[in-house]
C-alpha cells in the first residue's frame, strides 16, 4: 500500500488553535520555506475540503485524500505527489492514523 510509505517523511506539528487561520498558516509555511512535498493532516474532513478549495482556487499544486477514496485513486493520488505532479497532499487524520503513527 502507498500510504504506508509515506513513514519516511518527517512530520512536524503545528498547532493551529483557531480554525479561520489554518488557510493562512499553511499559505505562510508554503511561501516561507520551500518544501519539495508537504503531507497536511487535518481532523476535520470539512475542513480540509474547505481549505483545499481555497487553496485550489488560488492555484496552489495539491491534492487530497479523503476517508472514502478508493484504493486505486489513494494510490494514483500517492504516485502523483511522488511524480512531483503537486507539492501538497491533504489527508484526514484518520488516514494518519492507518499510516501507524
Amino acid at each position: 500500500n502507498n500510504i504506508n510509505k509515506l513513514k519516511d517523511v518527517n512530520q512536524y506539528y503545528v498547532n493551529v488553535k483557531e480554525n479561520k487561520y489554518k488557510y493562512d498558516v499553511i499559505i505562510d509555511l508554503y511561501e516561507l520555506t520551500y518544501i519539495s512535498k508537504c503531507i497536511i493532516y487535518f481532523y476535520n474532513m470539512n475542513d480540509m475540503i474547505n481549505v483545499y478549495n481555497k487553496l485550489k482556487n488560488d492555484n496552489y499544486p495539491l491534492d487530497y485524500i479523503s476517508d472514502w477514496e478508493n484504493k486505486e485513486n489513494t494510490d494514483k493520488i500517492i504516485q502523483g505527489l511522488k511524480n512531483n505532479n503537486f507539492r501538497l497532499l491533504l489527508l484526514s487524520f484518520s488516514l494518519y492514523k492507518q499510516i501507524g503513527q
